[in-house]
C-alpha cells in the first residue's frame, strides 16, 4: 500500500504532467506552424463566403435584404480554379488562373463551356478583378493580422479535433480584409472601423488551419451609419443584422484545380 506522502507526490506529478501536456500551444505558435504547414501542403481546397443581412426603411415601407457572395477554390503551386457565386441561386462566374513566370493567364466563363482568355496579367490586375490566385492567401491574411487571442478551446470540425482561438481583427486591417473572392476589399481604402471579432480553428494533429470566422456586424454597422450621416440621410434608414466572412480549408495535398481550357 502506498503511503499518504507517496500518494500526494503522485497526485502532484499527475497535475504537473497534465499542465505540461498543454504547454507550447498559443495562438502565435499555432498560427506560425499553420502557415508553415499550409505552405508545404502542395494544394488546398477553400470555401469562402460573405453574408450580410439588413433592413431598409424608407417612406414608411420596410424591406429585408440579404447579400451573399461565395467562392469555391482549388489551388496548387501555379494553378487555381474557382467558382464565384452571387446570391442564393444567383449567377456564377467560373475562372482559372495559371501562373507563367511573373504573369498570370486568366480564363473566365459564365457557363463552364464558353471561355474568355485574358493572358499576361500582373498581380495587381488580377486582384483588381476581384480574383485570387492562391486559395490559401485569404487564410494567411487573417492569420497574420489577427490578435488579442486567449487560451484555446477544444472543438471538432468534421470529426477532426481542433483548437479554437477567439480574438479580433484590428480595425486598421479592415480596408484590406478579403471578401468572399479572397481578393476584393470589404471596405474602401482608408477605412478604419472598430475591431472585428474573429475565431480561428487549427487541427490538433496536423496543425493546419481549418476554419476562420470573422464577425463584421459591428464594424459594418458603424461604417454604414457614418456614410448615411455624411449623405444627410436618417441613420435608422438601414438596420444591419448579422454580417461576416467565413473561410473553410480542406483537401490539403489532394485538391486538384481544373486545367486551363484549350482555346
Amino acid at each position: 500500500m502506498k503511503s499518504p506522502a507517496r500518494k500526494a507526490a503522485a497526485g502532484v506529478l499527475a497535475i504537473v504532467l497534465l499542465s505540461l501536456s498543454g504547454c507550447g500551444h498559443s495562438y502565435e505558435s499555432d498560427s506560425a506552424a499553420a502557415l508553415e504547414a499550409l505552405a508545404g501542403a502542395g494544394s488546398v481546397h477553400a470555401e469562402m463566403s460573405f453574408r450580410m443581412a439588413y433592413t431598409l426603411s424608407l417612406e414608411g415601407e420596410t424591406r429585408e435584404f440579404e447579400i451573399t457572395e461565395t467562392c469555391s477554390l482549388d489551388s496548387s503551386a501555379a494553378l487555381t480554379s474557382g467558382v464565384l457565386g452571387f446570391g442564393e441561386g444567383g449567377s456564377e462566374l467560373r475562372y482559372i488562373v495559371e501562373l507563367n513566370g511573373d504573369e498570370y493567364d486568366l480564363y473566365l466563363s459564365r457557363d463552364g463551356e464558353g471561355w474568355e482568355a485574358r493572358p499576361g496579367l500582373d498581380a495587381s490586375e488580377l486582384s483588381g478583378a476581384g480574383l485570387v490566385s492562391d486559395a490559401a492567401g485569404p487564410a494567411g491574411f487573417y492569420l497574420e493580422r489577427a490578435s488579442g487571442f486567449g487560451e484555446a478551446a477544444e472543438e471538432e470540425i468534421d470529426g477532426a479535433a481542433c483548437r479554437r482561438y477567439d480574438g479580433v481583427l484590428p480595425g486598421e486591417a479592415l480596408a484590406a480584409a478579403p471578401g468572399a473572392s479572397g481578393a476584393g476589399s470589404l471596405f474602401p481604402e482608408g477605412t478604419e472601423g472598430a475591431d472585428a471579432p474573429i475565431s480561428v480553428w487549427f487541427e490538433a494533429e496536423s496543425g493546419l488551419p481549418r476554419r476562420i470566422s470573422l464577425d463584421l456586424s459591428g464594424a459594418l454597422a458603424g461604417y454604414v451609419s457614418a456614410r448615411l450621416a455624411e449623405a444627410g440621410l436618417d441613420a435608422d434608414a438601414i438596420t444591419l443584422g448579422n454580417a461576416g466572412v467565413t473561410v473553410e480549408l480542406s483537401e490539403f495535398g489532394s485538391a486538384e484545380p481544373k486545367a486551363p481550357p484549350d482555346i
